[in-house]
């Protein structure tokens, strides 16, 4: 049975992909373009002017911080939330508890 490949998102006839786990190259953000000891960060590539004076660059890339897991209300803090009444006074004590529980 064809399956959709993961990473080059074609379809598959056989159980493993040669291109399965090839990870794309990631784009840079930015360049950091250097000459001697002078560093200049830029969202620009070098210019062939630049490189004739000597200026060389190194990509910059983004790393995101890994994904952080959803943490929900308890049970005993269902109950309580509802225990306090008033659709205002809920949703600011379900808003709190939630925020104290998932920033940090």
């Amino acid at each position: 049975m064809d399956r959709q490949c993961s990473s080059c998102g074609g379809f598959c006839k056989k159980s493993g992909c040669e291109r399965e786990n090839v990870k794309p190259e990631p784009e840079p953000v930015a360049w950091m373009h250097i000459h001697g000891s002078h560093e200049d960060p830029c969202f620009c590539e070098l210019t062939e002017d630049e490189i004739s004076q000597g200026w060389t660059q190194k990509p910059l890339y983004y790393t995101a911080p890994p994904p952080r897991e959803w943490v929900g209300l308890t049970e005993a803090e269902r109950l309580e939330i509802i225990a306090v009444g008033g659709e205002a006074a809920v949703l600011y004590v379900t808003e709190a508890k939630l925020r104290e529980k998932n920033s940090g």
